[in-house]
This record gives C-alpha cells, sequence and structure tokens, in this order.
C-alpha cells in the first residue's frame, strides 16, 4: 500500500487520495471479504482526514460530487477556478473575489449553447463566499497599499543587515539612548486605491498593493526618543504656490 506524501493539496487533490485509498480497499476485500481495516492507519498512510475516509467509505458524496440544484458550476469547472487562482498564486499575482466571480461568469458563458434565447447565465452574490467555504486551502487577506520603494525594502536579509550597521555605529560612538530619536510618518493620501480583499493559498505570505509615490498627501510624524520622550506630533499639509 503506498504512502502519499504530506502535502497542502487543494480539497480536489484530498478527494483523489480518497478514491484511491477506496479502491485499495476494494480490491483488499475481493482478495478476502473478512478484511478488518483500520481506518485511522489508511488515513495516515493516503494522508486524508480519517473522518472523510469514513464517510466516502459508507457512502456519503463529497462536497465537490453533491452540487445542489442551485450549483452553476459543474465539479470540472470549479476545478479549472482552482487551478486558476494556484497559478495566480504560483507568480506572485493576488486574486480578488470580484475576479473568482468574473472566472466563473467566464466558464458558465463558454459552457452556454449559443443557439439558445435563454439570458447570458451568471452566479450569484453570494457564490464566492459558498466556494472559498467548499475550499478553505484558499486564504482570504487583506491587502494593503505599500509605495513601492518599501514594499521592495520588505526583505528580511537587508532588515537584518541594516541593523546591523546600526549597532555597530552606536558602539563605535558610544551613543546612548537619550539622544536617539526614531519617528514614524503616516499619511491619508489623495486619489489613491484603498486596501481590498485578495485570495491566496499561503496566509502568512506578506500582501501589499504597489502604488506611485506622486501623490498629493498630508503627513502626520510621531518622534520618540530611545529613553521613551514623546515629542509633540508634527502634521504636514500640502504646500502651494502662490504669485
Amino acid at each position: 500500500m503506498p504512502k502519499y506524501p504530506i502535502t497542502h493539496g487543494s480539497s480536489f487533490d484530498i478527494e483523489d487520495n480518497i478514491q484511491d485509498a477506496m479502491q485499495w480497499m476494494e480490491s483488499e476485500l475481493n482478495k478476502d471479504d473478512t478484511y478488518k481495516f483500520n481506518m485511522s492507519a489508511l488515513a495516515r498512510e493516503w494522508n486524508v482526514p480519517r473522518k472523510s475516509l469514513i464517510a466516502r467509505w459508507n457512502g456519503r458524496p463529497s462536497r465537490q460530487d453533491s452540487f445542489g440544484n442551485n450549483s452553476r458550476l459543474n465539479k470540472e469547472q470549479e476545478r479549472a477556478i482552482c487551478e486558476y487562482l494556484k497559478r495566480l498564486d504560483e507568480i506572485g499575482l493576488n486574486a480578488r473575489p470580484a475576479m473568482i466571480e468574473q472566472y466563473a461568469n467566464k466558464l458558465l458563458e463558454q459552457s452556454m449553447d449559443r443557439d439558445t434565447e435563454l439570458p447570458e447565465p451568471g452566479v450569484g452574490p453570494e457564490w464566492t463566499k459558498r466556494f472559498l467555504k467548499r475550499h478553505p486551502e484558499f486564504f482570504k487577506r487583506r491587502q494593503k497599499t505599500l509605495e513601492l520603494d518599501r514594499k521592495k525594502a520588505h526583505d528580511p536579509d537587508s532588515i537584518s543587515d541594516w541593523f546591523r550597521r546600526y549597532k555597530a555605529l552606536k558602539d563605535k560612538y558610544n551613543i546612548i539612548p537619550e539622544d536617539e530619536y526614531t519617528f514614524d510618518e503616516t499619511g491619508f493620501r489623495v486619489r489613491i486605491g484603498k486596501d481590498q480583499w485578495i485570495i491566496t493559498l499561503d496566509p502568512k505570505r506578506p500582501v501589499y498593493l504597489a502604488s506611485s509615490t506622486n501623490r498629493d498627501f498630508v503627513s502626520v510624524m510621531e518622534t520618540v526618543s530611545g529613553d521613551g520622550y514623546v515629542l509633540p506630533p508634527v502634521i504636514i499639509m500640502p504646500g502651494g504656490m502662490h504669485q
């Protein structure tokens, strides 16, 4: 009996493993109809949830196979959407919920009989939410806007190197905490896209939306010394030229 590797596959991949396990179980029963299965051991060997394996063996269909009358897409169409999301995630692009809905509607449109006079098909407003519930391997996360240069600077090796050099300078010039000041800036930018929800396979991967810095904005800065002393905040308004 083969042992499947531990993976983070989609619900379709897990279901394929369950079907393979059940085929092996049926072949064993054909040899000896009194054979007793250890379902926990089988689940570990085939890398599938034990409860799901027991449910399929007892005849309960999977979510993919139990599409109701209200389901607009079939199993293969949903699989195509999963592959589409995986591909976007692999190349570093993030799918938004609206993109999933658009792709689903495109699949429905392609499968529609061109000679029919029925209106164009489309998924409902809650379909994407139910799709993500059926496929827990995908995570919905909020993507935050970040200036392009700052996005490039979010590299752990570069950050670690900067702090090593910073500590070396402190030690060299004997800089005390009272003479250290750090400040942080935030801005209320004009004509800039807001944060948005995206779909990804990795819940821990940083997700930022790069944006141009060519924007008018109001800046607010806070400054704190190494010993905890806080300076009053600074508010910087957009400048203007007067004739």
